[in-house]
This record gives C-alpha cells, structure tokens and sequence, in this order.
C-alpha cells in the first residue's frame, strides 16, 4: 500500500497537490507535525518503506529514482 502524508497543511491543499501531480494514492494528514516528529523526519521529502510487521525497512531523505523506488519494495515483501 502506498499513502502520501502531507504535513502542516490542510485537506485541500493535499488533495490539490495530489491532483496536481496525478497520484492515484491515498494521502494522510500530519497538520500538526506530530507524525514527522514520531519518525524522525526534519526535511522533505522523506521516503519511509515499511515491512508488513510494522518495521522500517528503508528510510531515505530526498528524492529517489525509480529503480531505488522499486528496489525498496522489493526488499519488503
């Protein structure tokens, strides 16, 4: 599953950003930050791959190319 969190801003401003760039995924609010804070993050974008047992299998800060994308993925199923 892939799910998009848009931190510090609105319901509509993500919806509108998603729409901007065409993503057929679900997207998460994290107005307050707290999310960010609880994983660590102090810059985006952050990527966060995470195994089916609730662990983080990668973590990567900055853009990633598609085969870097798909290579995380790979490692977690």
């Amino acid at each position: 599953m892939v799910v998009g969190i848009d931190e510090l801003e609105d319901a509509g401003k993500a919806a509108e950003f998603g729409k901007k760039y065409g993503w057929q995924f679900g997207l998460g609010l994290d107005s307050d930050g707290t999310m960010a804070h609880d994983y660590g993050v102090i810059f985006l974008p952050v990527h966060i791959f995470i195994d089916r047992h609730g662990r983080i299998s990668t973590f990567r800060a900055g853009q990633m190319e598609p085969s870097e994308i798909e290579d995380a993925i790979k490692k977690i199923l």
